[in-house]
């Protein structure tokens, strides 16, 4: 069992790269919105195109946001979080298997960061016991 030193290091570490995932999720929200705005719509889209481009770029902005709001209180080491990010980790694992064969540089990543991720805040003991401990 690692001290509690080494386990808050590793946890900081899991909440820089899930702030990095955030930002990547809220780039992309705030990417559809910008492309609705400034570029032609598709044709095979029709005239709904960029009011369709706008509100998913709204909904996964919304995501992103909510998602930042989960690893802070992760990061304050509440255990809703914990178990939260356990889960949204793990379906993020599993959409980088699914994706493995289309992007792979992306998805190596994504394995990487969702399965470091899984490991450390559902099995090591030492991280688990960060958010058991009384405050």
């Amino acid at each position: 069992m690692m001290n509690k030193d080494t386990a808050n290091n590793i946890l900081t570490i899991i909440v820089i790269l899930n702030y990095i995932v955030t930002a990547l999720v809220l780039g992309t929200g705030l990417y559809f919105i910008w492309s609705a705005i400034t570029s032609p719509s598709p044709s095979f889209l029709g005239t709904g195109g960029p009011g369709l481009f706008v509100f998913m770029g709204a909904l996964i902005s919304i995501f992103g946001v909510l998602f930042f709001w989960i690893v802070y209180k992760f990061m304050k080491k509440n255990n809703w979080a914990r178990i939260v990010l356990i889960v949204c980790s793990t379906l993020s694992f599993l959409s980088g298997l699914g994706n493995l064969r289309i992007t792979i540089l992306f998805s190596i990543i994504n394995l990487v960061i969702s399965g470091t991720t899984i490991y450390f805040i559902a099995f090591n003991k030492s991280v688990v016991a960060l958010f058991t401990e009384k405050k």
